[in-house]
């Protein structure tokens, strides 16, 4: 029994004994009606129409004191017959196992996984690399699954889509366990480059190999229904490499080996960083193919541990203890001094830049910096949770954005920020944008939208209703996301719910989001308040 499943007996099984003493204080007969009703439940699964009557006419068989006695205990009961249909565990974490071999000289690729404790889909698709070839899909007791999409195959992202059909090629729904075999091959940059490179892109230099989640390197989930992706996984790997080198999965210890095991009892999303680095730790963190000595290592890492308390203040939700792997790889991107980042936690993956030299005279990293840990370490409020719908790209980017702009001005030297969103209002004076609520495609919200004027409309918001009603706005659109895809209604309902007046809000939305204009609005107000 799993440890959800042990919380979920223990406390029925408390009530129950607490419900066993309550109605000692029942007359037999209105115990008698207590079993028949659960009796009735169960029986409603099948027969509901016929449960209820029968519970109906029992119940008016007997004296209105009992009847009285009965219902003065039915919150209970119901409570009772609630958690008593839900004993069964909660879903566990989809899990990963298996094995997985790369050649670092010639980019290949050689998994064979097992993927367990899968969701109940009916209307999903399994994702993987388009690089990757499958071999086959077996099930549980390792036969054979048919499966679609191997030929005319639909793209989501960088990932070819795939689902288990039966013998008359309907598809099926997705099992609970699956086995998959798979081979592919992707570049290495040794004397020439790309002109691009991203977290979607398996990246392999001279030096190391950079596989994200995002690459879809290993099988994740599509749930069509909800239009939410599945990455995050708790694992059992062993990794194998063609020769002794740095090995390391996310979440884990990195390892220098020719094979070696991997383990997480944590959900994660699988980054690989493979490759010839040094490791350093600070302070339970470790911090990959840095080049630093361990004096800076504890300077950056406490910048970092800054920004964490900052963001964890305004959203009210703790960041984990887990460690903190931090990253440089050096990128396949041909052009020159470009600097970027993403975030997959507890992994921070940045590229072009050179923290031995990056810091102060104070030991401080510069405002850009802080600024974009900000934004990276938003991204664990504000992830997959909240990549759904036509609007998925302004709730991924543009909040995790917004909270930069607060990070930085707790952590940062006054007048950065100001400076900083003047600048961004000047960019967007050639830039033209659809309104928010005309959006119908996700892709219609480009990286100046996502990453400039999203973000604006937002800093519009925060100054007009004040930061106390934005950290209120955020923290429940976070719960919203929770249970289903975030809109623009929701995010009304949210202001609501933090005090904020309808009509206000309503004027604020006609102006700033819905008007044709609201660019021009956003602009005006920005010029306005921090020239």
């Amino acid at each position: 029994m799993n440890k959800a499943s042990s919380m979920r007996t223990n406390l029925a099984d408390g009530i129950l004994r607490k419900l066993s003493k309550m109605l000692k204080s029942l007359s037999s007969l209105a115990f008698l009606e207590f079993l028949l009703f659960i009796k009735g439940i169960n029986q409603c699964k099948t027969h509901r129409k016929r449960t209820k009557g029968v519970c109906l006419v029992f119940l008016k068989q007997h004296s209105e004191e009992n009847m009285h006695a009965f219902f003065k205990f039915r919150g209970l009961i119901l409570y009772m017959l609630l958690l008593m249909l839900c004993r069964n565990p909660l879903p566990a974490q989809a899990h990963l196992s298996g094995e997985v071999f790369l050649d670092l000289e010639t980019g290949l690729f050689r998994c064979k996984l097992t993927l367990s404790q899968l969701p109940q889909l009916e209307h999903y698709q399994i994702l993987l690399n388009k690089g990757m070839n499958i071999k086959y899909f077996r099930d549980q007791e390792g036969q054979l699954l048919p499966y679609e999409g191997y030929y005319g195959g639909k793209m989501r992202g960088g990932a070819l889509q795939y689902s288990f059909v039966n013998e008359e090629e309907e598809k099926i729904p997705l099992p609970s366990t699956f086995s998959v075999e798979y081979l592919g091959a992707f570049p290495r940059y040794v004397d020439s480059l790309n002109t691009f490179d991203y977290n979607g892109f398996i990246s392999i230099n001279a030096q190391t190999l950079r596989a994200a989640a995002q690459t879809v390197w290993y099988p994740q989930l599509y749930d069509e229904s909800q239009d939410r992706i599945f990455d995050l996984f708790t694992y059992d790997l062993s990794l194998k490499v063609n020769k002794e080198t740095m090995l390391f999965v996310n979440g884990s210890i990195p390892k220098k080996a020719k094979s070696a095991h991997f383990s997480s009892e944590k959900a994660r999303p699988l980054l690989l960083f493979i490759g010839d680095y040094e490791v350093i730790t600070s302070n339970g963190n470790y911090l990959l193919n840095l080049g630093v000595d361990a004096h800076t290592a504890e300077l950056v890492m406490k910048s970092m541990d800054e920004v964490k308390g900052v963001l964890s203040e305004i959203l009210k939700r703790p960041f984990t203890h887990d460690p903190i792997f931090l990253i440089n790889h050096q990128d396949v991107d041909w052009e020159a001094g470009r600097v970027w980042a993403f975030n997959q936690y507890p992994a921070l993956v940045f590229s072009g830049l050179d923290f031995a030299t990056v810091l102060n005279e104070q030991g401080q990293l510069p405002p850009p910096l802080i600024k974009g840990f900000g934004h990276e370490f938003a991204h664990n409020f504000f992830g997959l949770d909240v990549f759904r719908g036509e609007l998925a790209w302004f709730w991924l980017e543009s909040f995790p954005e917004y909270l930069s702009f607060e990070v930085a001005e707790h952590l940062c030297p006054p007048g950065y920020v100001n400076s900083l969103l003047l600048k961004m209002a000047s960019s967007l004076q050639e830039a033209s944008f659809v309104p928010l609520p005309q959006i119908e495609k996700a892709e219609e919200i480009n990286e100046a939208y996502r990453y400039v004027m999203g973000p604006l409309i937002l800093k519009c918001f925060a100054d007009t209703f004040g930061k106390a009603n934005m950290h209120s706005v955020l923290r429940k659109l976070l719960k919203y996301a929770e249970i289903q895809p975030l809109s623009l209604d929701l995010w009304k309902q949210a202001a609501m719910e933090s005090g904020i007046d309808p009509a206000a809000f309503e004027e604020f939305y006609a102006q700033y989001v819905a008007d044709p204009k609201f660019k021009e609005h956003v602009w005006e107000f920005i010029n306005k308040k921090y020239e």
